[in-house]
């Protein structure tokens, strides 16, 4: 693996174990692309998404929160929708697949490799590649604390996911 300088050994071993597995490249820099284009971000910093204007914002306060809390607080969101999702940390590495329990029990492990701002887009697996739904997600963010935001699940639990294959 080209990257492990930046990867703990821990997720190596999980990489090496298939919990986790490497996904796309090209899906990084195109997700970055996508949320660039289409969502508000704070003005001066730049570097994290203005979730005060995004509807239907919601935000866990990750700090002190328990697994209980953490996974309560992603099937409130469109992400909870799904049983896998794809950490996105970088244009310059490959995202890696996990299944949200995965991500759940090993948090604190993920966002070490997170020093400010990271995110986490559903996927689903079909017969022949796996599915990112780059609308949605949850962002993390190391900022005064450690945020974890996302949107709120639609009242009727259905919602129109964006199926493009890369």
């Amino acid at each position: 693996m080209r990257y492990a300088e930046f990867i703990p050994p821990e997720f190596i071993a999980a990489i090496d174990n298939k919990d986790v597995l490497e996904g796309s490249l090209a899906v990084c820099d195109y997700f970055n692309t996508h949320i660039t284009r289409n969502y508000p971000w704070v003005p001066i910093a730049l570097t994290r998404l203005d979730w005060t204007k995004i509807p239907n914002a919601t935000q866990l306060e990750a700090t002190t929160s328990t697994a209980q809390e953490l996974e309560d607080f992603i099937q409130t969101t469109t992400a909870g929708d799904f049983t896998q999702i794809a950490l996105i940390q970088s244009t310059k590495l490959p995202s890696f697949i996990m299944s949200v329990k995965y991500m759940v029990g090993n948090f604190d492990l993920i966002t070490v490799m997170l020093p400010y701002t990271g995110y986490f887009v559903a996927v689903h697996e079909t017969t022949r590649a796996f599915v990112y739904h780059l609308d949605v997600f949850l962002e993390w963010k190391a900022d005064s604390g450690m945020w974890l935001s996302g949107m709120k699940s639609v009242e009727d639990g259905r919602m129109e996911y964006d199926l493009t294959l890369i």
